[in-house]
Formats: C-alpha cells, sequence, structure tokens
C-alpha cells in the first residue's frame, strides 16, 4: 500500500510541475500575443528573461504544495476543500513569488501576466485534481 501512496504522490508532483509550466507559458502568450491586452511600447522583460524566472516559480510552488500537503489523495474527497486548498497554496506561491521578485530587484514583469498565470494556474490544478479523483474513484471501487 505504501507503493501506491507514494506512486500517486509523485503522479500529482509531476503532473503540477507541468501544469505550472504550460500554465507560465499560456499566460505569456496571452498576454503578450492575444491582442484583447495592448503591450505599451515600454520594455518588457523577454520570454528567455520570463523563463529563467520559471527556475525559480516551480521550487516555490512545489515546495508550498508539498509543505501544505496539497499532493495528497487523502484530500481529493471533497472537491470543493479542495479547491480552497488550491486557491490558498496558490496565493501564498504567487506572494512568496513576488518576494523573491522584489529581491531579485526585478520590476519588468507583468502584473496582468501574473494574473493570467494565477487564474490558468488554479484551472489547471483543480482540472488536474478532478480528473485523478475521477480516475482514482473508479480504479478503486
Amino acid at each position: 500500500m505504501e507503493d501506491k501512496k507514494k506512486a500517486l504522490y509523485w503522479f500529482l508532483f509531476v503532473a503540477d510541475a507541468i501544469s505550472i509550466i504550460v500554465a507560465y507559458l499560456i499566460a505569456y502568450y496571452i498576454r503578450f500575443y492575444v491582442p484583447v491586452f495592448t503591450v505599451a511600447q515600454m520594455h518588457f522583460v523577454t520570454l528567455a528573461e520570463y523563463l529563467k524566472l520559471l527556475l525559480f516559480l516551480v521550487p516555490v510552488y512545489l515546495l508550498i504544495y508539498d509543505r501544505l500537503r496539497v499532493f495528497s489523495p487523502k484530500h481529493m474527497k471533497d472537491n470543493v476543500r479542495e479547491i480552497i486548498r488550491l486557491l490558498l497554496t496558490n496565493i501564498l506561491s504567487i506572494f512568496c513569488f513576488l518576494i523573491i521578485l522584489y529581491f531579485m530587484k526585478e520590476y519588468n514583469i507583468s502584473r496582468i501576466f501574473l494574473m493570467i498565470f494565477f487564474v490558468i494556474n488554479i484551472i489547471f490544478g483543480f482540472g488536474i485534481r478532478v480528473l485523478f479523483s475521477l480516475f482514482y474513484i473508479r480504479k478503486n471501487k
């Protein structure tokens, strides 16, 4: 049974890491390439520099997710609690990331980008958990 719990933990860990990266890239695309958001002629950080920040973002998110036990399959029984847990962990994670940006003196990061990323990441995180719980519940019946 312990091996099954470890496998479930690592599956959620990897799925969340991938979803964070994908949400980040989609948020960048929406912010800078979708015509809904006009980009001023001022200097914005390039995609390469945004990708460097991703090296800090993913570990911060995964560490906070781990500490707050978001990877635990036990918590996936109640979707309302799960969405609240994801919302709170994402708020804490984005706050920690903003602190890191402040100390790195990265001031040219788009706030709209961060909000888009925040929303997409919550949607992806919840989607992963819903799919996982459907699969997990169906397998254990």
